[in-house]
């Protein structure tokens, strides 16, 4: 007797690191490290990646925009984002699907 099974095929899970895109999270307030943030985000927001930050002390002149299929991910306390001024929020977090309402 001949049995076939189906097996799921487990998930991919991309990680984009935020060096990788350019950014350095080298302590220094004058450099701007969201854009090449905002570009690691933008490229996991296409396969529902991870974003990973490697330790280091990132500083943002804008802030970034993060959809819900993006998760970011760090090295603890070591991995910090940080504004070069306090005149704005770091994150911009949206939804991209709308949750069922029953009747």
């Amino acid at each position: 007797m001949n049995s076939a099974s189906a097996q799921a095929a487990a998930p991919t899970i991309f990680i984009y690191n935020v060096k990788d895109f350019g950014a350095r999270g080298n302590h220094r307030f004058d450099e701007d490290d969201a854009p090449y943030i905002q570009n690691a985000i933008d490229s996991a927001a296409v396969s529902s990646g991870i974003v990973f930050f490697p330790p280091g002390m990132y500083f943002l002149k804008t802030p970034l925009r993060v959809s819900s299929n993006v998760t970011l991910m760090g090295a603890g306390s070591n991995s910090i984002l940080r504004a070069s001024m306090n005149k704005f929020g770091l994150l911009n977090l949206s939804a991209v699907h709308k949750q069922p309402t029953f009747a």
